[in-house]
């Protein structure tokens, strides 16, 4: 157990820390005078890059990591996602695919 001395002094620096970065952004894309503004154009390019990105790896990680662990999951784990795929491209509907290869994963991995 911390002393209290300690334990103020954490809660302190740990406020501050959440402070700068939640100011951060601010700080960073704010106009006129300061220096970071021309920064910018990076961020902008940025967040049409990155969501994508990390969704692809996202995916990647879902399907890979059950395989690994146990290779008998993979008609499940390739069925389902085939089946994600077909719902979002037929129906545009994110809900309904992720609700539809969920449900047929849990089925194949009960069945299978």
């Amino acid at each position: 157990m911390l002393p209290l001395k300690t334990a103020i002094l954490y809660s302190a620096l740990s406020g501050v820390v959440v402070f700068l970065c939640r100011a951060f952004p601010f700080i960073f894309l704010a106009g006129g005078k300061n220096p970071l503004a021309k920064q910018r154009a990076f961020v902008f390019a940025a967040e049409k890059v990155i969501p994508p990105l990390a969704m692809v790896l996202l995916c990647a990680n879902a399907v890979v990591s059950p395989i690994r662990e146990n290779p008998v999951l993979l008609v499940p784990t390739a069925a389902s996602s085939l089946l994600t795929a077909l719902l979002h491209l037929l129906r545009r509907n994110v809900l309904l695919s992720i609700a539809g290869g969920t449900v047929c994963y849990m089925v194949l991995i009960r069945v299978c």
